[in-house]
């Protein structure tokens, strides 16, 4: 079994110190963090039965015997006061200050080992009862051997070190098997063993005091390790662990970076100085009272009625906790109202009644504390993998205090047999040094509250999806410091027999289990975050259909009773289609593995994991491996698919998914779907319909992604906007053709599939070949399209576009085309670069027809494929002319090439006419005068890298356009496609990386080609060949419900527009086109009016200021609706977008009017995305607060059709 086939048996939760058993935040699915083999002996995904959680005999007699080691074994430490006071009047110790060491040692190791032995316990599960059998015994024998000690230094090592030690190395696998039983109930049986401190603290004292003043310290020892010896023996038995040993365990790689927390040091600095002074009560209680005259048996009951106290108040802070009390307001009542009890009832106490009352208050909010143990280390780190070393490291501070408490006690203790002072004076400084170090832990908690407001910002990826609704709420989220995310990205349990697989985002989880029968892959839950396994619905029996295929699954074949749309098609070589994939294997890879020759999503392992699900086919011996990354901070799930022909005869893949998925059958409204359609110069619409009864689809059989139908879907509950609802969104990270399907079944369930075409597919497999689909991410929003989109839009620009430039601010352009066209030489295009330099253009690009020396490219019939400078236009070569106009005018040049093609008057196609796609008995088809060479050719690829890097390999070039005119026709065969696409990747790959630091842009016939895969290689895709302002929001804003604004070309070209002959002022091109990160202009500089002349530099500046926000900041659609079963473009009246900078301190609203009305209100644009408290300043508007501009909004100063207005905004520091 490999390396990346070994998978975590068992990661329990981090188990609480010994005296905290507070109620945490985490999900009950934390709580089952367990893994299981991944190759299970049966085939089907179980190992053996395993007893049920949360009930039963074995979770209840586990529970029963870890009542009973904590009620005696914890409870005998927790009692030394008793000790201490009989120490402390006897001559072996009556003179030594350092007797509290001695219990100070024996339970504060059980604090300080937790970072230790949790790891050792995450890794080594298997040695659980191993080390409950070593700890036990070292236990009773240190008690055993402290009775024969005379001398405080052996009473520390035997009944302080020893007992310490056993106790630690037994008791934190104890509470590990407790997490395997108890799940969903875990609250419950972690109140059982609080209980359980509490009844020991009821009687032990007592008993020891007892035993103590009848028989002395070394009767009363022995007698007790035999007396625990007896009493706890006969439960270990009991002590099991639910799930099956692992010979090894898989750790994820540990994120230090709380280190640099602020938070971490603020609260580890707060537990330790709490951890300082808590103790002292429990050591020098008794002795004080002894001191008061008040006899020998009130030390006993305070202690136990401070124990009682204790585990109370714990479970009132841990509800409180639950409750979302704030975490700081906790910590500072736990130490402020112990300090006040300490300074006041303990320092000025002289009878009974105010110990017992200060016992009380004491052990109520003293101990509670620790019950926000869980909440502070969530709130330092949101890496759950993280939070357990957190908490095991609050662990360890207070075990410093506890440790220390002994000598710290034994200084301030004041000799005992001063004279002329009462004996209770003698701990006068120890009950101050209590106090304070409650008021310092206090003080540091409230201190950082002086900064809270000003510390909103510290999260932004909370920010970034507020809605206006939740905006309030923001605060209130940064201020309570609740975890983003409780599980581990990827849990794998068992449940009911099955097999359970959970990935969990920061609000999504998404859930499926190998079924333990039909070793089938079946879903449970993709939608909202969920915190256990759910059962196995239940499918009533169909009358064609077994039931098995009738369940929500994850890759439904073709041929074996499931007849809605399959996920696999294979053709098998004895001509049949059935195929029956079972549940092999399964493997956890930390990060994200790249996928063989297609563009894909990336990331470290502390951004994602992924889980591949091996099936296998035992017919046929093919194989399928489904592989699923989470990227838990934007909610997405990456799906793709690989088969593996493991046979003897060669398959047909006539279809492959990349990712396929059920949604059940809602309970209240319908399922819409909502796609991107067009057509050239009108890409991407926003159209919704609901999701009828059959089978929808669209797609793109034309080898690009297309105009028509971009590789984009949203699946929707029918009551969604774009602040609210459910939200499925899914695009597919592949350039060709590609295939959605969305079936409504008769039983109300959804089915979604999305690929490759099956049309442009029939890949054909050898023995030992194999197929691997493009990956989809699929991106799901309990909070509205914009959420969604918001979460995509940051995937992408973090986890997928490779460019140096995809996060920066991108040149100030020229684009010469719609100014020119095919006129352009060096004399030309040297006045046009004076002219865009005056303006402050930083990047001239030259478009079509610069090339072609056999056949000049001047016009669209000639000189496609042979990328030499045309020598008549540019006689001293392009190298020359970049050079020249980088001296003069501090110029960059950018080319415009469309490497794919080949026009048939061309060198290359009287070189190579084989090199086309096309079929023999055809005639090859021209599409705008030319045709397409065939990528899935090495040779054409290798010419291609070649042609390109010998115009880039000079370095003169610093921006390529890449462009693609027309659709694959005359494919040799269906698999030519794909081929296509793979060699096309190749070619972009090779270049890309060779040559980082150029621009590279993708365009094709304007944006038929604006897809996941292209932003692999391209930062921005040129959004389409229409300019026209008021089309150009229409297309803009469709185009953001999948891709980011930073990934958009726009320009501002000239009035009125060549396509649509529509009129519009400059300052509304303008606004237009910087929504678009590549923002820049498309006209003759020359022949500008002298209006446009003087605005224009304004306007670049401005884009200059307003490109940064655009390019790395989160967009908000402030005002838009959607068409639904309509053709796209119904757009409200006053569209208006908001950008907000990454880091929340920068904005830019932009908001337009596309026609007025006379004698009508202008409407209020409400803000998103703001910090309610903050102040923000808008240029010429005033100052106003976020939660003033999210709820009332701005009200724009429109004045006529096709107006607009420009907003910058900047947060008060």
């Amino acid at each position: 079994m490999s390396n990346t086939e070994l998978v975590t048996i068992a990661r329990p939760e981090l188990a609480r110190s010994p005296s905290a058993y507070e109620r945490s935040d985490r999900s009950v699915s934390q709580r089952q963090q367990h893994y299981v083999e991944s190759e299970p002996t049966d085939g089907r995904g179980v190992e053996q039965e395993l007893s049920p959680i949360d009930g039963g005999a074995a979770a209840w007699k586990l529970l029963c015997a870890a009542f009973v080691f904590e009620t005696l074994l914890w409870g005998f430490p927790l009692s030394f006061g008793v000790f201490q006071e009989h120490y402390s009047k006897i001559p072996e110790f009556a003179d030594n200050r350092y007797i509290p060491v001695v219990g100070t040692i024996a339970s504060g190791l059980g604090y300080l080992g937790a970072p230790v032995i949790m790891p050792f316990i995450q890794r080594y599960q298997r040695w659980q009862r191993q080390m409950i059998w070593i700890g036990w015994p070292i236990c009773i024998i240190g008690l055993a051997l402290g009775s024969f000690a005379s001398t405080l230094e052996v009473l520390i090592l035997t009944q302080g070190v020893a007992y310490g030690l056993g106790f630690l190395i037994f008791y934190y696998p104890i509470l590990s098997m407790v997490n395997e039983y108890w799940v969903a109930r875990r609250g419950m049986a972690y109140g059982v063993l609080c209980g359980a401190s509490g009844v020991s603290g009821s009687f032990m004292p007592f008993v020891l005091q007892a035993l103590l003043a009848k028989y002395g310290y070394k009767t009363t020892l022995r007698a007790m390790a035999i007396a625990l010896a007896l009493l706890t023996g006969p439960f270990i038995p009991f002590l099991r662990g639910r799930l099956p040993s692992s010979e090894r365990a898989s750790i994820p790689r540990m994120n230090w970076t709380f280190f640099r927390s602020p938070l971490f040091w603020v609260y580890s600095t707060s537990n330790l100085l709490q951890g300082f002074g808590y103790f002292f009560p429990s050591l020098y209680l008794p002795s004080f009272a002894s001191s008061l005259g008040l006899g020998g048996k009130s030390g006993a009951l305070l202690l136990a009625l401070m124990s009682v106290c204790q585990v109370a108040g714990q479970f009132i802070f841990g509800m409180l906790s639950d409750r979302r009390v704030p975490l700081d307001v906790l910590a500072c009542l736990s130490t402020i109202v112990a300090a006040i009890a300490c300074l006041t009832m303990w320092r000025l106490a002289t009878s009974l009644p105010v110990l017992i009352l200060f016992a009380i208050l004491y052990g109520l909010f003293g101990a509670g504390f620790t019950a926000i143990w869980a909440r502070m280390s969530t709130a330092i780190t949101d890496d759950v993998t993280t939070a357990p070393i957190v908490f095991s490291l609050l662990n360890f501070g207070k075990g410093i205090g506890n440790v220390l408490a002994g000598p710290i006690g034994g200084l301030l203790v004041s000799d005992l047999n001063t004279a002329g002072t009462p004996p209770s004076a003698s701990y006068r400084w120890v009950i101050v040094f209590t106090g304070v170090c409650m008021l310092a832990s206090a003080c540091t908690v409230f201190l950082r509250h002086s900064k809270a407001i000003a510390s909103i910002g510290v999260r932004p990826a909370l920010d970034n999806h507020t809605s206006p609704r939740s905006a309030w709420h923001h605060l209130d989220v940064l201020t309570m410091h609740l975890p983003t995310t409780a599980d581990p990205p990827i849990t794998v349990s068992t449940y009911e027999q099955n097999l359970v697989f959970s990935l969990n985002g920061i609000g999504t989880s998404y859930q499926f289990h190998a079924d333990h029968n039909s070793g089938d892959l079946v879903s449970s839950h993709f939608g909202g975050r969920i915190d256990q396994p759910l059962p196995a619905s239940v499918t009533e029996r169909g009358t064609y259909a077994h039931e098995d295929k009738l369940r929500r699954r994850e890759f439904p074949e073709l041929g074996r009773g499931d007849f809605r749309v399959p996920a696999v098609h294979v053709r098998h070589a004895q001509g049949h289609s059935a195929s029956d994939f079972k549940y092999r294997s399964h493997s956890i890879v930390p990060g994200k593995p790249s996928l063989d020759s297609l563009p894909c999503t990336f990331g470290t392992e502390d951004e994602v994991q992924t889980l591949v699900v091996h099936m296998h086919d035992a017919s046929s011996s093919v194989t399928a491996d489904l592989s699923y990354s989470i990227f838990a901070r934007h909610d997405a799930v990456v799906r793709s698919t690989r088969i593996i022909n493991s046979g003897n005869h060669p398959i047909t893949i006539e279809k492959l998914a990349s990712l396929s998925f059920d949604l059940p059958m809602p309970a209240r409204v319908g399922y819409d779907m909502v796609g991107l359609h067009g057509e050239w110069a009108r890409e991407r619409q926003r159209v919704r319909s609901r999701i009828r009864p059959g089978v929808q689809s669209f797609g793109s059989a034309q080898g690009v992604s297309s105009h028509w139908h971009n590789p984009f879907l949203a699946v929707c509950s029918g009551d969604a906007g774009e602040t609210h609802g459910e939200i499925w969104g899914m695009a597919l990270v592949y350039s060709g053709s590609h295939l959605c399907e969305v079936e409504l079944s008769p039983r109300g369930g959804v089915r979604i599939c999305m690929g490759m075409n099956p049309l442009c597919l029939s890949w054909q497999l050898a023995p030992g070949e194999t197929l691997t689909s493009p990956e989809c991410v699929v991106v799901y929003s309990e909070s509205g399209f914009g959420y969604m989109s918001r979460n995509l839009h940051s995937l992408v620009c973090h986890n997928l576009a490779r460019s140096n430039h995809a996060r920066l601010p991108r040149p100030l352009l020229l684009n010469a085309w719609e100014g020119v066209y095919f006129n352009i030489d060096d004399k030309i295009m040297s006045e046009i670069a004076k002219h865009s330099a005056a303006l402050g253009v930083k990047l001239l690009v030259m478009d079509d027809g610069w090339f072609g020396a056999k056949y000049p490219r001047v016009d669209d019939r000639a000189g496609l494929g042979d990328w030499v400078a045309n020598p008549a236009r540019f006689p001293e070569g392009l190298d020359a002319f970049a050079r020249r106009i980088q001296i003069d005018h501090k110029l960059q040049l950018g080319l415009w090439v469309e490497p794919e093609m080949v026009s048939i008057r061309s060198a290359l196609f009287e070189a190579h006419p084989e090199w086309v796609m096309d079929i023999r008995d055809h005639p090859a088809t021209e599409i705008r005068n030319q045709l397409m060479l065939n990528l899935g050719l090495p040779e054409v690829q290798d010419y291609i890298i070649e042609a390109i890097s010998a115009l880039l390999r000079p370095g003169l070039i610093s921006y390529i356009k890449w462009d693609c005119n027309r659709a694959i026709t005359e494919s040799p065969s269906p698999a030519s496609h794909h081929r296509y696409m793979l060699g096309l990747y190749r070619v972009l790959e090779q270049l890309t990386q060779q040559y980082p630091d150029v621009f590279w842009e993708g365009c094709a016939a304007g944006g038929g080609r604006f897809d996941l895969g292209m932003l692999q290689y391209f930062c921005q895709v040129w959004t389409s060949d229409n300019t026209d302002a008021l089309d150009r929001i229409h297309i803009q804003l469709g185009t953001s419900l999948a891709y980011p604004a930073s990934s958009m070309g726009a320009h501002v070209s000239r009035s009125p527009n060549e396509e649509t002959h529509r009129a519009a002022s400059l300052s509304f091109r303008a606004h237009v086109a910087m929504m678009g990160a590549g923002f820049g202009v498309e006209l003759d500089p020359r022949r500008l009016s002298d209006e446009e002349r003087a605005e224009l530099p304004g306007l670049l500046e401005l884009s200059g200021r307003v490109n940064p926000i655009v390019v790395e900041g989160d967009m908000y659609r402030l005002n838009q609706a959607e068409s639904r079963d309509g053709g796209g473009g119904d757009i409200s009246n006053f569209p208006a977008v908001l950008f907000v900078s990454e880091d929340g301190a920068r904005a830019v609203l932009f908001m337009f009017q596309i026609r007025l009305t006379m004698v009508q209100d202008r409407p209020t644009i409400r803000l998103q995305g703001l910090e309610p408290r903050a102040q923000y300043t808008l240029e010429g508007r005033g100052q106003y607060s976020g939660l003033t501009l999210m709820n009332a909004g701005v009200v724009p100063k429109f004045k006529k059709d096709l107006d607009s207005e420009l907003v910058l905004i900047s947060r008060v520091a």
